[in-house]
């Protein structure tokens, strides 16, 4: 068999994630066979003869075929059936198949002596998929615009022993790894596919294992791979995988190898993890099944209420816990809160103005700011630059503060003002007006 080499490139994944996106195969087999060939269509043997070489050829015959044609992928003609000439049959070439009525056929073509001839590499598909992906290039000359891409299975997940789907897993509880190797080609896929798990930032491998010889089917093809791990030591895990092996093109087979995909998942000491507590009493879960809506579960002892990243559930933990929990995915970030409490819709000309702000989230350095403008959207003041010494990797909490007390803002002109609240990614505008 003939190996020719490919390198197909799959991207947009993470290493914590991915989407599968169009291969990119820049100066590889593929698309040298596109660019080499002056037609390249998919379309169904009607008819064929053995007639005399059209050809310069040490062989003395050829195949004529009658092509209906389906989809035309280089220079589409408007002729729907369109006549090809190939080796004779019943004379073997490792990489020239010859075919039969009926069959489905991906050809490269080109025109010699005035009659177009199969290219090496073209071959029998023998399914009715989509031949579109055997074209190494996001769209075609006279294709319309890519609007979106197709959804793609969930290529990883995570259990437990007992089957139970979450990314959250003890030191020394086995943790169920599944793959969906996938194959959205119109050929048959053959994959060995290894298994690396590292640690420590992708610093240290901790398990790694290779399974060979899987062959993932053409059209949509999805073939899971397991593998059973037991972590050590506390932290943030990811598992990356990468395949390596050939497309099958019959007689020929098109090798490839995929860059490393993969997700994540997180280990703690115990099965619970040392961040949360539990309110026994009246529990977020207990509320949440209750029917009290999310937003309105209320935490004990100075706990803030959070939502969990496995399974969408409320939980109580210390607000000092909240951005560790968000980086090791346990939690989801909360969305911070911004408020604006006692300030008048009218002040007096000389009036100083005051209100209560409120800020509930990572607050980091930030910290707030004011601009107020006139009718003619002209700012008239702005509150100076602060200049903190501050940790930026604050925690999660809540913050007050007195205008009055931080400016002393008074506005001796009538009319109409509108002043913009910012604190961190969060502004609110309040209008009002001066008045004598």
């Amino acid at each position: 068999m003939k190996i020719l080499h490919l390198s197909i490139t799959l991207a947009g994944m993470m290493v914590l994630v991915f989407s599968f996106v169009l291969p990119a195969f820049a100066e590889q087999p593929l698309l040298d066979y596109y660019n080499n060939s002056e037609l390249v269509l998919v379309g169904k043997v009607i008819s064929l003869s053995q007639v005399q070489s059209t050809i310069p050829s040490s062989e003395p015959n050829q195949t004529h075929y009658d092509i209906q044609v389906e989809q035309y992928y280089k220079n589409p003609q408007s002729a729907k059936l369109i006549t090809v000439y190939g080796f004779a049959k019943g004379i073997y070439y490792s990489s020239d198949p010859t075919y039969d009525v009926g069959d489905r056929v991906f050809l490269y073509i080109n025109k010699e002596n005035g009659h177009y001839q199969i290219q090496p590499h073209s071959l029998r598909l023998h399914n009715n998929c989509d031949a579109r992906p055997l074209i190494p290039m996001p769209s075609l000359p006279f294709e319309p615009p890519i609007i979106s891409m197709p959804a793609f299975g969930r290529l990883f997940t995570f259990s437990d022993s007992h089957g139970n789907e979450k990314t959250t897993f003890a030191v020394g509880e086995d943790v169920n790894i599944k793959f969906n190797a996938e194959n959205y080609f119109p050929v048959v896929k053959h994959a060995g596919i290894e298994l690396s798990v590292m640690t420590e930032n992708n610093t240290k491998l901790v398990f790694t294992d290779k399974k060979e010889n899987i062959t993932i089917p053409a059209c949509n093809g999805n073939v899971p791979v397991s593998w059973s791990f037991r972590p050590e030591t506390p932290g943030q895990y990811s598992a990356l995988v990468n395949a390596t092996g050939g497309l099958d093109f019959g007689r020929t087979e098109v090798f490839y190898s995929e860059p490393s995909i993969g997700n994540g998942f997180m280990v703690s000491e115990n099965s619970i993890d040392a961040h949360v507590k539990t309110i026994d009493s009246l529990s977020p879960l207990k509320q949440f099944k209750s029917g009290i809506a999310t937003k309105d579960i209320s935490c004990n002892n100075e706990l803030q209420l959070v939502i969990k990243a496995e399974d969408k559930y409320p939980a109580c933990v210390k607000p000092s816990s909240i951005k560790k929990l968000v980086s090791l995915h346990w939690a989801l970030e909360p969305v911070n809160e911004l408020t604006v409490e006692k300030f008048k819709d009218t002040y007096k000309v000389g009036e100083k103005i005051d209100f209560v702000l409120k800020f509930k989230g990572f607050l980091g350095c930030g910290y707030p700011s004011f601009i107020v403008k006139n009718a003619g959207n002209k700012t008239i003041w702005e509150s100076p630059t602060v200049l903190m010494l501050c940790d930026p990797d604050t925690g999660y909490g809540e913050n007050k503060w007195k205008f009055g007390e931080l400016y002393n803002l008074m506005i001796n002109q009538t009319g109409s003002y509108a002043m913009n609240i910012s604190v961190s990614d969060k502004t609110i505008g309040k209008e009002f007006f001066v008045i004598h």
